[in-house]
């Protein structure tokens, strides 16, 4: 999704359901980087690490970047609703390894009041980016996303998708009579 897209009014869905994200979430999913450096500040500020608690949440934080690595690898962000790798069995897997990277950043950082922030920073902005991508997603994919989110993508016809991929894209291609 374009990083500077802003909301244009009500959008409605194939369902006919209405998402309008509010300004306090879209202003949240496209602060989140900038907001995500002041936190960062009150983060090392606050911290008290010890060798123990840095050995503990990098290796943590590392298993989170490992989760991110992994989800990017099979993202076509904007292009199709991805099914492959980590897709299959979360939506929102880069996130996930986000917050297992929080995770070990707070317990490396072995402090409370630094894992409170980074818990607030987290469910904060990346609650409203999910909002946001999710209706972006909904609006640019119509019934795919939907198909995908209720887990039906995997009992799509034997001729979906058309080749040995693993990905969902725009254009539903025809199948064969029988298929």
């Amino acid at each position: 999704m374009p990083e500077d897209r802003r909301p244009e009014g009500p959008r409605h869905t194939s369902d006919g359901s209405r998402q309008t994200p509010g300004l306090l979430i879209s202003s949240l999913a496209r602060l989140r980087v900038a907001l995500g450096l002041v936190f960062g500040v009150l983060v090392l500020v606050l911290a008290q690490p010890t060798g123990r608690s840095l050995l503990a949440g990098m290796s943590i934080a590392a298993c989170g970047e490992a989760i991110r690595i992994w989800a990017a690898g099979h993202l076509r962000k904007s292009r199709e609703v991805t099914v492959s790798g980590p897709y299959r069995w979360c939506p929102h897997p880069l996130y996930v390894g986000s917050s297992v990277m929080g995770v070990g950043l707070a317990i490396a950082s072995a402090r409370v009041p630094v894992a409170v922030l980074i818990a607030i920073y987290l469910v904060a902005t990346l609650t409203a980016a999910i909002t946001i991508e999710e209706a972006f997603l909904r609006r640019t994919f119509d019934n795919q996303y939907g198909l995908y989110r209720r887990g039906v993508a995997a009992r799509l016809p034997s001729c979906w998708p058309p080749m040995p991929c693993t990905r969902m894209t725009r254009a539903r291609p025809p199948c064969a009579s029988g298929s």
